[in-house]
């Protein structure tokens, strides 16, 4: 029997939004909508609302334990602002995307590999909910062997 190594499509998930939220099953329906093939893990929705710090120290306390190509999707205090950009941070051959509110700089331990802002929009709950469209949009690209280039610019 031949064996294929294949790269494992994991999207992680770490949210304010509360362990019995709606949003996060609106998350979950929103990416296996684009591939079912995606493994989905939730590394926490009990982050206290708009704590970077927490969410920050979730992530750096398991990342490590994914495999490159992974993506994290970091979905609270999304709302852009003109300080405040969605972006996407390459680090260690995994994926950040979240509001850059500080949090990428509290998660890397080194300098990113690279930030891309994030350019694509989406016609439908941009302002709302910018997790389900535009950062699942964004996370299905990239966990499917997609760049960065295509969906954003170089920060």
């Amino acid at each position: 029997m031949e064996h294929t190594s294949a790269v494992p499509r994991i999207v992680t998930l770490t949210s304010d939004f509360g362990n019995d939220s709606l949003y996060v099953a609106a998350l979950r329906g929103a990416i296996i909508s684009q591939d079912p093939s995606i493994r989905i893990v939730d590394i926490s929705h009990g982050i206290r609302p708009f704590d970077t710090n927490q969410a920050a120290f979730a992530l750096r306390a398991t990342a490590e334990h994914f495999p490159r190509g992974t993506v994290h999707i970091i979905a609270m205090n999304t709302n852009q602002t003109g300080d405040y950009l969605h972006r996407v941070m390459e680090l260690g051959g995994q994926f950040y995307v979240g509001l850059d509110d500080g949090v990428f700089s509290l998660i890397a331990d080194r300098a990113p590999d690279a930030i891309h802002d994030i350019t694509v929009t989406s016609e439908s709950d941009v302002l709302t909910f910018p997790e389900r469209h535009i950062f699942v949009q964004v996370a299905c690209h990239l966990v499917q062997g997609g760049v960065p280039a295509v969906i954003g610019r170089p920060a």
